[in-house]
């Protein structure tokens, strides 16, 4: 949703902005019927999907007002303060034994968590 970027067609659509840029008119289709949802594992309640998607869109018009703020002349910041974090020193200490850890999970096998493939 960047400069430059550009959604994959049949998600959003854009128009040329400016050599280079793109202005999108934010719009979400239904994920349901889309391979995006399948392919980042999405599932969607149908009954709550028009208010997902109203949300989406929200979001995304949210994004396009910051994308039209002109930041010419404006250096990036690398942080938002100068503020230096303290932090404890790391303290190694169990908090669950590894079978605590295994107790719960749907599928193991032997010490380790079993997961469904994903790539093939």
């Amino acid at each position: 949703y960047f400069s430059g970027w550009r959604f994959p067609t049949g998600y959003c659509h854009g128009r040329a902005h400016r050599a280079g840029e793109y202005a999108f008119e934010p719009q979400v289709y239904a994920f349901g019927e889309r391979p995006a949802a399948h392919l980042a594992r999405l599932e969607f309640d149908p009954a709550r999907e028009e208010q997902m998607l109203k949300d989406l869109n929200g979001i995304l018009d949210w994004v396009d007002q910051l994308a039209q703020v002109d930041t010419t002349g404006v250096e990036p910041l690398v942080h938002l303060s100068h503020e230096i974090n303290v932090l404890r020193d790391d303290e190694a200490r169990n908090t669950v034994t590894h079978q605590e850890g295994l107790r719960n999970a749907p599928r193991k096998d032997s010490d380790y968590f079993r997961v469904p493939k994903v790539l093939d």
